[in-house]
Formats: structure tokens, C-alpha cells, sequence
């Protein structure tokens, strides 16, 4: 059974692990809220109608699909279930495996301390498997990787609790009931640690050695599973205000684990839905009309600033005043901070180019007017100074704020040395730095605007937008202020490129370089014949919590 979970979860391409029942760790998470969930109505299928969208299809080719096949943990799995099923003579492997991948399925996915989607809960109909099942509670009272972990108790009914072993230090835990099974991919989810006194008591006694307690507020969560109150049992659909996929699937990610965490700023968006209803994709977002800024979600403004050919651009809808808080933590002056902070308005932009870093987009926002603009220039002034640099070994101090005037907006600049830095350092200034690269850090206020990055030509650019010198990313756009992002693939091949190539460890470069050179570059290559694309709310802000479709639009190179 847990073999066949562990397929499903590879469809998402994460190898995920977790620790042995006799060493169980408490997971950290929130149980009542997954990162991501995907609802299926045959999640053997999913890989490959993910590949119905042309680019992707060329980007990911066919390994996309079959990579779960050989993956460690999948093999893994699947051993220990095929020796199970030998050794106790039951019907399990190949033909569990394929009814739960053919069965309507939910899964919830939640991130681990590295950001990664580790953590998973899977909760399938039993349909075909009940014969499939009745062996397990005979099993566990005898085989070494197959054991009871607990009692789930349904209503006054009982379900018990399964925990199987894997590979190495890996659990899994799982339960049945009625037409439902629910499979959870780490025991830390659900279990802590046995108390110890029970523990030597067991092995002094000859029992069995328990598995570990259940969290009470957790193990409330997965009987709610099972339940017939239908507010625990779509808990996750609720959540992200979703009705029962009818055919195909939905894909939903949370907008916190998009944004690395930082979803308190523009928290009036929650979530991205991506939906196949069998005969192609759509998606949109989850907003709340509540927690938007009291102008809407309006971003003609700001692409009117972002200079054209970006990688990716995004338009967040910041809630200012959420900032307030950190910049007056920040500041010497906390009143002053929060007078900049209300100061601001509408959206904020993120965007990187090509020529630059990953580690250094160009962020752009505006104030209420350019003559507010102007009287917060020196509190800009005087945060950009306070919190940008690091101490240079070679000068045992920061590098020194240059400020300068251009075309009548005022520019701060500091150098910053770092690995991975946008510039290289002049050969007659390498004692100075700590390393051979560097980032000259800008910051800009221009008429209502202002402009940072870590890359001073991607502010000189914006200047250069705003002085009419070079195209807006507004240019051509039939609708800007319903524009939320812009993706063009040309660019970000080589931003990939670039950044793959230079993260390669010394070491093993010669090898890894010509592996990235087989394997990778022809499918940035592939990624990079597409054309841009825009990507537009094609609806309303809604009042209240409410998706709103979006729509994408292939644009002339």
C-alpha cells in the first residue's frame, strides 16, 4: 500500500523520506493548512496530462513522467512491500500499487525547514483494495517493518493506525475506514516520541515496544478525515475554497509558499489553482478583496516603470501598512519609518532580466506623489545607508555610500562584494574586496518612484524608461492595470543558464558541466523558442475571498 503511496507522491517529482517509528521527531508543521494540494479524480494520470501544455511537454520531456519509476525511495518502497507480501502470503505489489494510482485521490503537500516539499498526506478511496487491506492487521502482529503506531478513534468506532518501515530510517503511517484510506509520509506528522518509562517497561516485559503517542490535536485532524461532518472531512477543499474535482485535476499552491514565506505583505493573495478538465489547462487566483490596499489591485503604474525584455516580472498588490512594522524595527527613527511606510501606494514590482542575477531583481514602488517622494528622500537615504553593506575584510568597514543626481532623480550606490555578484571586480581594486565579484547596490528616487537592486543597470534601465529613452514593459499591453506578470522564456534560458552553470562545485565541474551540457542546455534551448507571455486578471478584484481566472496571452517577440 505504502509503495504505491510513494509512486503517486514521485508524480510530483520530490523524493521525500522520513525517520523510523523508534526514533520519531515531531514534524513542524501546520496540519490544518498544507503548501500545496492536488485533487484527482486518476492520479496515474496527472504527469502526463501536465505535459498536454506544449512548452512544458518540450521542456520536461518524457523523464518527467516515467522519473518515479526508478526512484530510491519508490524502489525502496516497493521492495519492502513485495517481501511482506511473499512472506505472508498476501495479494500486495503491482496490483495495489496500480489501484491506488487509478483511484480519485487527494493530496496535501507541506513544506520541510529547507523549503522543499517534503511532507505529505494522501487520502484515496478503497474502492478495489479492501481485499487487498484485510491482511494488514495479521501482518502487523508479526513482521519487523509492518507494526500498529495507534487507534484512531471514528465516532464510536476504531480504526488502527499502521506504521510501515523503508529503506532507511523512513516511515510511513497509514489508516482504513469504511471506503477511505489516508497515508501519511512521515510518522513525525502524527506521532511523538513513546515516553521512555513505557519503553523499558515494554522490553522488560517482553511486549511490544510502542510506536510512539499521538498528538492529540493532529490525530483530531485525520479522524476528521473520516468523519461524516463534511467541514473536517474537505477541510483542505474548504481551505482553499474549492468544490470536488469532477473529472481531471486541480492544482493548488499557497501564495505563502510561493512568495519564500513573505505572503504577509500582499496578503489579499492566497493561493494559485492550476485545473485540467480533461481537455486542457486553466488556472487563477484565490484573492480577497478585503485584504487588497483600498485601490484594487491596479498595475499600470508600475509597468509604466519596468523596463521592457524582463525574464520575469510579477505585480504583488503590497498592503503597506503590513511593512510598517519592520521598517520602524529597522530604522533609527521608528516614527519617521512609519511615516515612509504610509507614504506608499499602489503595487509593487519584481523583476529580473537576463543580463543579471537571480539574488538581484529590480524592485520598483511609488509613493502618493513625486513631491512626497522628494521629502522621503533622505529617510531613503538614510535606511539604504543603515542597511545595505557588509564589512570589508581588507578596510574593516563598509564601502562608503556614493550619491549622485541623474536626469533629476536622486541615486544611492554601495558596493557589496559577493560570490555570486553581478560584476566583477576591476583588477587594480581586487585588494579591497572580499571576493572576485561584487554588487553595486542602487537605490533611486525618481519623480513618484522608487527604484532598488543589487545590479545598478537594471535601476539605470528603469531611469532610462522613465526619461523615455527606453520601452516600458506598459508598452502594448491592451489592458496594464489588470497585468499581473510577464514571462518571456528567451530570457529566462540564459538567466538559468548562467546560474546552473555557476553553481557548479570546483571540484566536479568537468563532469557536472558536460552532463549540464547534454542534458540541460537543450532544453533551455527548447524553453527559449517560446514566445513572451502576459498574464492578466480576466476578471473583477471580488469583494470578499473569491478566485478570479486569469489569462495567458502569447505576445510578438
Amino acid at each position: 500500500m505504502t509503495a504505491a503511496v510513494a509512486v503517486t507522491i514521485q508524480a510530483i517529482w520530490r523524493p521525500f523520506g522520513a525517520r523510523g517509528v523508534d526514533r520519531v521527531r515531531v514534524v513542524d508543521l501546520d496540519l490544518t493548512h498544507p503548501d500545496a494540494l492536488i485533487d484527482s479524480t486518476s492520479l496515474s494520470r496527472l504527469p502526463k496530462d501536465i505535459l498536454q501544455v506544449p512548452m512544458l511537454k518540450d521542456v520536461l520531456t518524457e523523464d518527467f513522467v516515467y522519473y518515479y519509476e526508478q526512484n530510491e525511495s519508490r524502489l525502496s518502497l516497493s521492495g519492502t512491500v513485495r517481501r511482506i507480501a511473499f512472506e505472508h502470503n498476501l495479494s500486495l505489489g503491482d496490483e495495489l500499487l496500480t489501484k491506488v494510482m487509478n483511484e480519485p485521490g487527494e493530496l496535501a503537500l507541506w513544506r520541510d525547514d529547507s523549503g522543499k516539499l517534503r511532507y505529505w498526506l494522501l487520502r484515496v478511496k478503497r474502492n478495489g483494495m479492501a481485499r487487498l487491506l484485510q491482511g494488514a492487521a495479521n501482518v502487523a502482529l508479526s513482521d519487523s517493518q509492518l507494526r500498529k503506531a495507534g487507534e484512531l478513534s471514528l465516532g464510536g468506532d476504531d480504526a488502527t493506525l499502521y506504521a510501515l518501515e523503508y529503506g532507511h530510517e523512513k516511515t510511513m503511517l497509514f489508516a482504513s475506514h469504511g471506503d477511505e484510506l489516508v497515508v501519511l509520509s512521515d510518522a513525525g506528522m502524527l506521532l511523538e516520541a513513546a515516553d521512555p518509562a513505557a519503553v523499558e517497561q515494554a522490553v522488560a516485559s517482553g511486549q511490544p515496544v510502542p510506536e510512539g503517542t499521538l498528538l492529540k490535536d493532529r490525530r483530531e485532524i485525520i479522524e476528521g478525515l473520516f468523519s461524516d461532518d463534511s467541514d473536517k472531512q474537505d477541510r483542505f477543499r474548504k481551505l482553499f475554497q474549492l468544490s470536488p474535482v469532477k473529472s481531471g485535476h486541480q492544482m493548488v499552491v499557497d501564495a505563502d509558499f510561493l512568495s519564500f514565506g513573505y505572503q504577509q505583505f500582499f496578503p489579499g493573495v492566497n493561493a494559485l489553482k492550476f485545473e485540467f478538465d480533461g481537455s486542457g489547462w486553466q488556472s487563477a487566483a484565490l484573492l480577497d478583496g478585503e485584504r487588497l490596499p483600498e485601490a484594487g489591485w491596479k498595475s499600470s503604474r508600475m509597468w509604466q516603470a519596468a523596463p521592457h525584455g524582463a525574464a520575469l516580472c510579477t505585480s504583488l498588490p503590497v498592503n503597506w501598512s503590513s511593512t510598517s512594522p519592520l521598517l520602524k524595527d529597522m530604522a533609527e527613527d521608528g516614527a519617521a519609518a512609519e511615516v515612509l511606510a504610509a507614504q506608499l501606494e499602489g503595487p509593487a514590482g519584481v523583476c529580473w532580466y537576463a543580463k543579471s542575477r537571480i539574488a538581484s531583481p529590480l524592485f520598483i514602488t511609488r509613493m502618493k506623489s513625486a513631491a512626497i517622494a522628494q521629502q522621503q528622500a533622505a529617510q531613503l537615504g538614510t535606511l539604504f545607508t543603515a542597511l545595505i553593506g557588509a564589512q570589508e575584510p581588507a578596510r574593516k568597514d563598509r564601502f562608503p555610500v556614493a550619491t549622485r543626481k541623474q536626469d533629476g532623480a536622486t541615486l544611492w550606490q554601495r558596493p557589496v562584494s559577493a560570490r555570486y555578484g553581478s560584476h566583477k571586480v576591476a583588477a587594480d581594486q581586487a585588494e579591497e574586496f572580499s571576493s572576485d565579484r561584487y554588487f553595486p547596490v542602487t537605490l533611486a528616487v525618481a519623480g513618484e518612484y522608487v527604484l532598488f537592486s543589487p545590479d545598478e543597470r537594471l535601476v539605470t534601465d528603469a531611469l532610462d524608461v522613465l526619461a523615455k529613452r527606453y520601452p516600458s514593459a506598459a508598452d502594448g499591453a491592451e489592458q496594464p492595470d489588470q497585468l499581473a506578470m510577464i514571462v518571456t522564456p528567451a530570457g529566462l534560458a540564459p538567466l538559468f543558464q548562467h546560474e546552473a552553470f555557476d553553481a557548479l562545485p570546483d571540484e566536479q565541474e568537468p563532469v557536472l558541466r558536460a552532463a549540464a551540457q547534454q542534458h540541460l542546455i537543450p532544453r533551455l534551448k527548447a524553453l527559449a523558442k517560446y514566445p513572451p507571455l502576459r498574464v492578466s486578471l480576466a476578471g473583477s478584484v471580488p469583494r470578499g475571498l473569491a478566485w478570479v481566472d486569469l489569462q495567458w496571452q502569447a505576445q510578438a517577440r
